[in-house]
């Protein structure tokens, strides 16, 4: 009997011991290792290891792959097959067909093709090209061999072949069959005679097991290094010997191969030729064990690895990977091209055939569709494709494959047109062929949204400038182009790996430049797309929630744009991402994480930086705001900054581009695209005479909205862009009205949009699907229906008249964000009651009634979950505290001001006080503070000069932003300090944008329960508390314990070490 291994018998455990599975599996192995022995005669000679220990390293690696298994667990019969699969499947390796032509005669019945005839005589004496045929058919002898060993005794099968169970038999040989080169597909899901089977599983598990096969165990150096067979076959069993394969979990293979220093200029190529072609071509049997519940995933850390140990490669080996590096022949690359886009779209391709024409290559490509398999010959042709190409390929279809596509780089003649419609032969040019069957979904969906705005039309070149900076942040430099697309066209075309960054303030025309370049890139893809560059454009707002790389583009392709590639669409990505086939457009880096620290910050970037490859393109968009200083954004940009998850060993550069505001000319432009006739100069001529209007003009955004605003005020009345937003959004919805196509009111829809604004702010999740929309209508207005039905025409009426428009996926967003953040603005606004009389009263109802703002002034509870849940100083919230500033008047100041004093030592206020502080310095409301006290700034923005003379008793001051406005502002440092028991407390920088805004890190609290050290706390104020510093500076400081200050009269002290204290 056979002495079975640790890890087969972890196997068979899943067969009872008294099954006559596994006394069969047993001969069987026996017999395997007679085949095997080395006193047998090698048929293949100088080749991988194919006998007993490449068995046994196949039962490990499948219960390595096991062991990740979620569903049900092998049955008896499915381990039998799996085993007996193991042993069996590469003897065909060891069949001698001049002996034994019965076998070869068998296996020519069973589907396979010899192209010579074999006149060697003896077991070890075929010649290389006899070998190669067995090789290439050795799939088909294997399963011949067990065939004609059931019937003939003088076979060394014959006894273990006998007792192969009868109902298992034709299983047996199907899973040995689809152990390499046909489809995985072609495999049938069931079992012959119970289809509760998992005959395509199991053939899978064996398949990925061998291809996991490829360390040094498998391969004899020693045969390597005599170079007596195909160069590039050479290479590949090198790289075998320095190939290392585990599972760091259950569900993940790494591969590495190890590399002398020396030898690292080829690792580029032997990443994309070995470990990136290895993911590709396994992707249908990846699939199948996906489909049956083992997620594997290759990992993305697989590499090439400098390690200096290794030995050098031979010079043969040098120049085998040289001439690999060289540029393939045309039409292989067409017909490699193709492989990559078939095997995307759920084919599995079979190895490419030169046809004896040597102008076309031949692929078969299976799909398996339920229980059938669909079978296409494609066709590379090289040149044009013509009428005698078709009726070749007609003549070649049968009942097997019925189905036949032609494609061509670009040319099809039109008689070859004409007679495919009379057949089942399909004809594309490249780019036909990607519209049709690849990239259709996307491409309809990017025309749609770019087209539905009328960007082609309406889309106006804006300009942009880079600068250089000094070791102090200043501009030294700036370098101005008139033309975005120009610039940007010619970095597109040069051969270096530097990326293009652009930055602009909220709707300065980021996004509409994108949708514009996609849009453009797009038609010169599909008119070339040899040559041209695929642009894949995502919206990073879209997809806040993905957490990787991977997770962001497998969303955006199957979410977003509905296009299903087999198995994940990351791995398509990154093929054609490394074969340098991809513009990658990623918009809105700002709207990535709701979080905005600067950690935060740095770690999105280092994710993004995983999609970066060194033949990629990225244009990566932000807000300009997003970036506390342009040092900042300069720094992380060029990959400076480190994140706190860093695998990639070089961080992508970027090119920084800001844009630049529309000029005179420009805006004339961009207003008589919009409108026609002379109503179009008309407005031009009243927006170019007011410096107002002019000035909120140059941003692209404000523009179609300002149109929409002059057309609903008086000349004149508009002053600031929230006035820009409030007249235009009033029209917007009441042009709903007057085609009396609503059933809500106008106040209905605004409470609709502020709160689902305010939910898309606060989440940083800047959209919302169609089925979760009915949710928010229950939740806000269940009071104001009566009956389900009413639901129904509510729903309606908020998805289609409130300003928000659906995507393919069924979600829907506001046209801009900044429309998201105005409405937040008037709501807080209206929670804080001190919103100026426009923003009361512009807004209507049907017939023209004046419509009451749906909001009520809050009590300090509850402004807590509104007004005070973030700071209005945070970052999320840049633009609405911006449209905030626009809507207050003195008259609301003193509102503000009140409500201040009525949170006096009132908790649970959360951000609120902070928030009224930073909107009374944001409206220039200058007006001495005199009472702070037990009030939580943190976060606020604070001018000196209100509150110098202010009680501070118990203020929280913590990352307080200072606005020192004092006549005698002094130098600044920056600052920090460690508790004492009067807790004065500072540190930060200056804002280098803003010379005199301080940004404070730590806290400046005045604590009743601390020993007495100075003015009594109940009447101490700013000024005694600096007075106090600067009289008793020495004592405080003994000891060692530094107290760092920043006050109006404050002695400036030398610079402290930074962050010594946590908040």
């Amino acid at each position: 009997m056979a002495e079975f291994s640790t890890e087969e018998k972890q196997l068979l455990e899943q067969i009872p011991e008294s099954s006559p599975l596994r006394t069969n599996l047993s001969q069987i192995r026996e017999a395997v290792e007679k085949i095997w022995s080395n006193e047998a005669p090698r048929v293949i000679q100088d080749f991988t290891d194919h006998g007993i220990k490449h068995c046994e390293r196949l039962v490990f690696f499948a219960n390595q792959l096991l062991k990740a298994l979620q569903g049900k667990k092998l049955t008896p019969e499915e381990t039998y097959l799996l085993l007996a699969g193991i042993y069996l499947h590469d003897i065909g390796m060891q069949c001698d067909v001049v002996n034994f032509p019965e076998i070869k005669e068998c296996a020519e019945a069973l589907g396979a093709n010899f192209n010579i005839e074999f006149t060697s005589i003896g077991s070890n004496k075929f010649k290389d090209n006899e070998q190669k045929e067995i090789r290439r058919n050795h799939h088909y002898l294997s399963i011949a061999w067990i065939d004609i060993a059931r019937r003939t005794s003088k076979n060394t099968l014959h006894s273990a072949a006998r007792e192969i169970p009868e109902d298992l038999l034709l299983d047996l040989q199907d899973v040995c069959k689809h152990h390499t080169k046909l489809a995985i597909g072609d495999c049938e899901i069931g079992f012959k005679l119970d289809q509760t089977g998992r005959k395509q599983f199991v053939a899978a598990l064996l398949r990925f097991a061998d291809e996991l096969d490829i360390e040094s165990t498998r391969v004899n150096i020693e045969t390597v290094k005599t170079f007596s067979i195909n160069p590039q076959n050479s290479v590949y069993w090198w790289l075998h010997n320095n190939t290392k394969i585990t599972l760091p979990a259950p569900n993940l293979v790494n591969i590495s191969v190890r590399l002398h220093p020396d030898d690292m200029k080829y690792s580029r190529l032997i990443q994309d030729t070995f470990i990136s072609d290895f993911r590709t071509k396994n992707l249908p049997v990846l699939s199948v064990l996906a489909q049956n519940s083992i997620p594997i995933v290759i990992d993305n850390e697989s590499k090439v690895i400098d390690y200096e140990p290794t030995k050098h490669l031979p010079e043969e080996i040098c120049v085998a990977l040289s001439d690999m590096e060289k540029r393939p022949e045309p039409l292989s690359e067409l017909a490699s091209e193709i492989g990559v886009w078939l095997r995307a779209i759920r084919y599995e391709v079979g190895q490419p055939q030169l046809n004896d024409d040597d102008r076309s290559i031949d692929l078969m490509a299976t799909m398996q569709q339920g229980t059938v398999n669909q079978r296409v010959l494609v066709r590379c042709i090289g040149g044009e494709i013509t009428k005698t190409d078709v009726t070749e390929m007609d003549e070649m279809l049968d009942r097997k494959t019925n189905q036949g596509w032609i494609i061509s780089d670009k040319r099809v003649s039109e008689e070859a047109r004409r007679v495919s419609s009379d057949t089942d032969v399909e004809i594309f040019n490249l780019s036909n062929f990607l519209r049709q069957k690849v990239w259709g979904p996307y491409i309809d969906s990017l025309t749609s949204l770019v087209e539905g705005d009328n960007i082609p039309e309406l889309y106006v070149d804006i300009g942009c400038y880079k600068q250089t900076l000094d070791a102090e942040s200043n501009e030294t430099k700036r370098e101005e182009y008139k033309s975005l697309d120009g610039a940007i066209d010619q970095w597109l075309s040069e051969r270096g790996k530097m990326h293009v960054s652009l930055l602009g303030e909220f709707g300065s025309g980021k996004t509409w430049f994108c949708r514009h370049y996609a849009y453009k890139r797009m038609q010169a893809y599909l008119a070339n797309p040899a040559t041209e560059r695929l642009p894949l454009l995502i919206t990073l707002r879209n997809f806040t929630k993905a957490t990787s790389a991977r997770e962001l583009i497998n969303d955006a392709l199957t979410e977003q744009y509905q296009v299903h590639f087999v198995g994940a669409p990351y791995e398509v990505f990154e093929e054609l991402n490394r074969r340098g086939k991809i513009l990658l457009i990623l918009d809105g880096f700002d709207e990535m994480a709701r979080r905005v620290d600067k950690q935060t910050v740095v770690d999105n970037f280092w994710e993004l930086a995983h999609l970066v490859d060194d033949n990629s393109k990225v244009i990566l968009t932000s807000r300009t705001e997003y970036f506390r200083w342009s040092e900042e954004a300069e720094k992380l940009l060029a990959g400076e900054e480190f994140g706190r998850r860093i695998s990639v060993l070089k961080p992508p550069k970027f090119e920084v581009f800001y844009l630049e505001p529309f000029t005179d000319d420009q805006i004339r432009t961009v207003i008589k695209g919009r409108l026609k006739g002379a109503e179009a100069d008309q407005i031009a001529d009243q927006v170019m005479n007011s410096d107002n209007l002019k000035e909120m003009a140059r941003k692209p955004i404000l523009v179609e909205l300002l149109l929409a605003a002059v057309e609903e005020t008086e000349k004149g009345l508009l002053t600031n862009q929230a006035q820009v937003y409030l007249f235009a959004t009033n029209k917007l919805l009441l042009r709903n009205i007057d085609t009396q196509r609503t059933f809500t009111t106008t106040a209905d829809k605004l409470f609709f949009l502020c709160e689902l604004a305010w939910e898309m702010i606060k989440s940083g999740n800047l959209r919302i699907h169609y089925k979760d929309i009915p949710n928010r209508i229950q939740q806000y207005f269940s009071h104001k229906f009566e009956h389900d039905h009413e639901k129904d025409q509510w729903d309606y009426d908020l998805r289609n008249q409130t300003l928000l428009r659906p995507d393919f996926s069924g979600y829907y967003e506001f046209s801009h964000k900044s429309l998201a953040e105005y409405f937040v603005a008037l709501k807080f606004g209206a929670e804080l009651d001190c919103l100026s009389k426009p923003y009361l009263e512009t807004y209507q109802e049907e017939g023209g009634l004046p419509c009451d703002l749906p909001y009520q002034k809050k009590n300090i509870q509850d402004l807590a979950e509104s007004v005070g849940a973030l700071p209005i100083s945070n970052q999320t919230l840049t633009a609405v505290r911006e449209f905030m500033g626009d809507m207050i008047t003195a008259d609301g100041a003193k509102i503000l001001r009140k409500s201040l004093q009525e949170m006096q030592g009132k908790e649970s206020s959360g951000s609120t006080a902070a928030t009224i502080v930073t909107l009374l310095s944001d409206c220039g409301e200058l007006s001495p503070i005199t009472e702070l006290a037990r009030l939580d700034l943190r976060w606020g923005v604070i001018r000196l000069s209100q509150i110098v003379q202010a009680k501070i008793t118990d203020v929280d001051l913590r990352r307080v932003m200072w606005w020192d406005d004092t006549p005698d502002t002094r130098e600044k440092q920056q600052w920090n300090t460690q508790p004492f028991p009067m807790s004065i407390e500072f540190g930060g920088r200056a804002r280098r944008d803003a010379g005199s805004l301080w940004e404070s890190h730590a806290m400046f609290q005045w604590s009743r329960t601390q020993r007495d050290v100075g003015p009594e706390a109940a009447t101490a104020t700013w000024a005694d508390i600096t007075r106090y510093i600067q009289t008793n500076l020495d004592i405080l400081t003994q000891n060692g314990n530094d107290v760092m200050y920043l006050a109006r009269h404050a002695k400036v002290l030398p610079h402290a070490r930074s962050d010594s204290h946590n908040e």
